[in-house]
């Protein structure tokens, strides 16, 4: 940082404040995450400038797009620092002047998800790809925020879905729950003429990212049933075989009496 009165900038005993710097604050994911820093000497002496080189790292990755501004008649010295702070979650963001370390350069940050975004939303679960008829097949859907961020709670955000055959006049059902508040809505689908659908699942009234879905229904024996079929099989085979057994032990015995006469 070049000094405007001919003062040099000490790195280490430069401070940052305010924004997402303040303790105990969280902030919502964002492209113009703020906080401001104060330029000083050896002496603890504001410095005012225009060219401030400041550099941060989050999680040890360096930050791209960091820009800083020089805001000295608000405070001597100052500057407003931004960036974007994009992931949620507890971040450890460091702090360089001059590609050194300020004073109590590394801080923490809470960030949490923004509000919700229709095309950012996901939806996973076998009923995405099908099952049988007249079953309840689940689907999950995945509220997310513009950064792709998993929401933790379902806040005001709606879900609606649609099951429609797509070359007969059916429809299937599809119940939607809101779960249990954790930015995650259940969906059952059903079904009771095979073929292939067309799930559309919508938030607030938006279609989620990969909506329109394809689920293809067909009508199946499930395990249970196929147990049952194979046990009807055996007992069938089992009836024949004494039947076919006795007929000939019936045979047998006629024969050996007209022999004897």
């Amino acid at each position: 940082i070049n000094a405007e009165y001919g003062g040099t900038v000490d790195s280490a005993h430069c401070t940052a404040h305010g924004g997402v710097l303040v303790a105990g604050v969280e902030t919502e994911a964002t492209e113009t995450a703020t906080f401001h820093l104060l330029a000083v000497d050896d002496s603890h002496n504001p410095i005012d400038g225009d060219d401030a080189h400041i550099e941060l790292k989050i999680d040890g990755n360096a930050v791209e797009n960091v820009t800083s501004t020089f805001v000295g008649d608000q405070a001597a010295g100052t500057y407003l620092v931004t960036f974007p702070l994009e992931r949620a979650g507890e971040r450890t963001l460091d702090i360089m002047v001059d590609e050194k370390p300020i004073r109590e350069a590394t801080r923490t940050v809470t960030v949490v998800p923004t509000v919700g975004e229709s095309d950012k939303c996901t939806a996973s679960g076998a009923g995405l790809t099908g099952g049988r008829a007249a079953t309840n097949l689940p689907v999950f859907v995945q509220l997310r925020d513009r950064f792709g961020n998993d929401l933790r709670k379902n806040g005001d955000h709606k879900v609606t879905a649609t099951l429609r055959h797509t070359k007969l006049p059916v429809s299937g059902t599809v119940l939607v729950s809101g779960g249990t508040n954790n930015g995650t809505f259940e969906l059952t689908l059903s079904a009771t003429q095979s073929g292939l659908y067309a799930l559309a699942i919508m938030v607030d009234g938006k279609p989620i990212h990969g909506s329109p879905f394809a689920p293809t229904i067909s009508w199946g024996l499930s395990t249970g049933k196929l147990v049952a079929i194979a046990f009807a099989i055996i007992f069938v085979v089992l009836v024949a075989g004494v039947i076919i057994y006795r007929w000939r032990a019936k045979a047998q015995r006629g024969k050996f009496t007209w022999q004897r006469l």
